[in-house]
């Protein structure tokens, strides 16, 4: 099982980014209510 998740941190640098993916169609990931 692959990880989907990506999490990347530089030396020195106080930030974190996180990065997830999603096996989802795009037209679902913005429904508006």
């Amino acid at each position: 099982m692959e990880l989907k998740t990506k999490i990347t941190a530089e030396d020195g640098k106080q930030e974190i980014f996180i990065t997830r993916e999603f096996d989802i169609p795009l037209h679902l990931l913005f429904i508006r209510k």
